[in-house]
């Protein structure tokens, strides 16, 4: 069992800022020159950073919060959502219920 409270969340945005994938970064990971544990928003480029070594330095990065409310960025990103640049927030998926057939409904 993966302990929570051990991880952060990072979502990756394509150039219209939706929301392709969420990441698993391990605090353990998220420090200073020091070695101290880092929280948001001071967290938040050293996430960046690891996650272009990683996946190349032309993917973006945003880091998100799950806890309930999320303690920053309004929502949690969720994939297909979108993030709002000018008021640092993620936005919900729109899902069309029209698109909704019977079958996925249980």
């Amino acid at each position: 069992m993966v302990d929570e409270s051990n991880n952060e969340y990072f979502a990756e945005l394509n150039a219209e800022n939706t929301i392709l994938r969420i990441i698993v970064v391990g605090k353990n990971v998220l420090v200073d020159e020091q070695g101290n544990q880092l929280s948001f928003p001071e967290s938040e480029p050293v996430g960046q950073q690891f996650l272009q070594s990683l996946f190349g330095a032309d993917t973006v990065w945003k880091q998100t919060d799950y806890s309930q409310p999320p303690a920053y960025r309004g929502e949690t990103a969720l994939v297909g959502g979108k993030y709002d640049s000018v008021n640092d927030v993620f936005v919900d998926p729109v899902v069309d219920s029209n698109d909704i057939q019977p079958s996925q409904l249980f």
